[in-house]
């Protein structure tokens, strides 16, 4: 992936990542939906309860990153290409361009931290009450292994990609 080009990272980004956290969110809403109707002990609606709100806080981060990032990327990507020099820009866009990753930065940070804390309490308070359950906890671990992969791969890889690219339009001082 480091060799990747900006615009390569952000459509494997959403193609392996955003697009799966998506879809395993989809279906733990789908079974702790199930487990509501079905289970009527405290203990199961309590997990169902708390796995729907970690599979809503991934979606939302994914959704942001896909209607608020993905966009900023492909117009960094535009800059990049065309040769912008947002140190000559009218605009102020290198202003622009250090918000928009400080906000990714923060966002990165507030969800890895929110994400493990909500895991965590999912996990710990689980035991074997019947098979959806069990396959609600197995998408939820599902979900963890791809959203703590997507931190991975959004610090490692594409942070620097962005910071690089800010650094070729000289959008950051």
């Amino acid at each position: 992936m480091e060799q990747m080009s900006l615009q390569a990272l952000k459509e494997r980004i959403n193609k392996d990542y955003y697009e799966l956290v998506k879809l395993i969110s989809r279906h733990i809403r789908e079974y702790t939906e199930y487990i509501k109707l079905k289970q009527h002990e405290a203990y199961g609606q309590t997990i169902a309860k708390q796995c729907e709100a970690l599979a809503s806080i991934a979606h939302n981060y994914v959704t942001d990153r896909i209607n608020i990032y993905l966009p900023y990327l492909e117009e960094l990507t535009d800059k990049e290409a065309t040769g912008h020099d947002c140190a000559t820009c009218s605009g102020r866009c290198d202003a622009q361009h250090s918000l928009k990753l400080l906000e990714f930065t923060a966002s990165l940070n507030e969800i890895k931290q929110t994400f493990r804390q909500l895991k965590s309490a999912v996990l710990q308070e689980y035991k074997d009450h019947g098979r959806a359950l069990k396959i609600l906890i197995d998408e939820v671990t599902l979900l963890d292994d791809v959203i703590n992969e997507l931190f991975h791969v959004e610090e490692t890889h594409l942070l620097p990609r962005i910071k690089s690219a800010q650094n070729n339009i000289h959008a950051r001082s």
